[in-house]
């Protein structure tokens, strides 16, 4: 296979000169912020490389690379969005292959991705400047420095596959590079009830989420935390799901309005502040903690609509507390959050990532699949 690969790439090159010399990967990375994200671990180590180190492996589709054939002689990276990095210097290791692995289903063995032609292009160490955080894109970084050309073909198989070891870095952190990942969504604290205190004196303090949520087909969970730790009456708890928020109308009621005004118990102050239009059981959590309930739905996923694209819902969950002085029901609403959708795009790459390995940098023969998620790289051919 390496016969083939170098006799196929060394062919085109002497008949066409490839007037192109560079390849971005994913491409759309080239040209559009979609997707854009900082967090894939490729240079993370300490300096007890046996404790902290990184094997990130990425898949990138070969019908994704606009250069379909040449002696590839260098990779460069960028920064990412995320400011405050230190410089850093790192050791690691850079194996390439062009496998007949789909990147669309990588295995969790980073061996069984590659294909036959594998080849360690680089082994040494990078120094990294400090930085981030500027407008994107960042420029690209000098290129690491091949000790091999890789002879790369389209026609050779499925996926190029990049294989990155991080063993050490002088910084103990992680360096964050330029990334894509799927069109995702962004959410957004619509009313924030300081003031709107439930039976243990606290306030809904916090909410988590699935980190890309929502998009079209995505997942989507919701948890709301500060909850009283052991109150049975938050059991019968709702989250409820709208498309009005603060400024909109529900029910010929200007959002937000005091439940109290409506002649309903509730916690002083409380105010609701969405429409209803549908609503799910919320599931109550219990805890040691004073405030350390709360209520959540587990993950679902959202209709598969591309036009959801763009649109925005609120999320609100309403609670029966019990009040403290009299022991009677009242009602206790959490914050209330708007949800832009992504588009939910994907991008035709996937990794396989290994962090902490116990046994040392690449010890591990296997890692944990991401798909639609990988470094940004430019590719460089002579």
């Amino acid at each position: 296979m390496h016969l083939r690969s170098t006799a196929i790439a060394a062919g085109l090159l002497s008949a066409s000169l490839l007037a192109q010399t560079t390849a971005v990967v994913p491409s759309k990375a080239a040209v559009s912020a979609e997707g854009n994200w900082y967090n894939v671990w490729l240079l993370y180590g300490s300096t007890t490389p046996a404790t902290n180190n990184s094997h990130l492996q990425a898949l990138y589709a070969t019908s994704d690379i606009t250069v379909t054939a040449g002696l590839m002689n260098g990779i460069a990276f960028r920064q990412s969005r995320i400011s405050g990095m230190q410089a850093a210097t790192v050791t690691a290791t850079l194996d390439l292959s062009v496998s007949g692995v789909a990147h669309t289903a990588p295995s969790t063995t980073f061996a069984s991705n590659h294909g036959s032609n594998r080849i360690q292009v680089f082994n040494g160490t990078l120094n990294l400047p400090s930085g981030g955080g500027a407008p994107w894109p960042a420029p690209w970084e000098p290129p690491v420095p091949f000790s091999i050309p890789f002879p790369y073909a389209q026609t050779l198989g499925a996926s190029l596959v990049v294989d990155w070891v991080t063993s050490a870095s002088s910084t103990g952190r992680i360096w964050y590079v330029d990334s894509t990942v799927v069109g995702y969504g962004t959410s957004s604290t619509a009313l924030w009830q300081s003031t709107c205190r439930h039976s243990a004196n606290g306030t809904n303090s916090s909410y988590g989420y699935n980190t890309f949520q929502p998009y079209p087909g995505g997942p989507f969970s919701l948890s709301y935390g500060g909850y009283p730790g052991n109150v049975p009456s938050l059991n019968a708890s709702v989250m409820v799901f709208g498309t009005q928020g603060p400024g909109g109308t529900f029910g010929g009621l200007p959002l937000p309005f005091l439940i109290s005004s409506i002649g309903v118990p509730a916690q002083p102050n409380c105010q609701w502040a969405i429409d209803w239009l549908m609503d799910m059981p919320a599931i109550y959590t219990t805890s040691t903690s004073a405030t350390g309930g709360s209520v959540r739905v587990n993950s679902f996923n959202m209709p598969n609509l591309p036009s959801l694209a763009g649109t925005a819902i609120f999320t609100q969950a309403l609670s029966i507390d019990t009040d403290a002085t009299t022991q009677l029901p009242v009602l206790f609403p959490s914050a209330a959050v708007k949800w832009t959708f992504g588009t939910g795009n994907k991008p035709p790459c996937s990794n396989v990532i290994r962090v902490g390995d116990p046994g040392g940098p690449g010890a591990s023969p296997t890692g944990s699949v991401n798909l639609a998620e990988a470094p940004n790289f430019q590719l460089r051919f002579q």
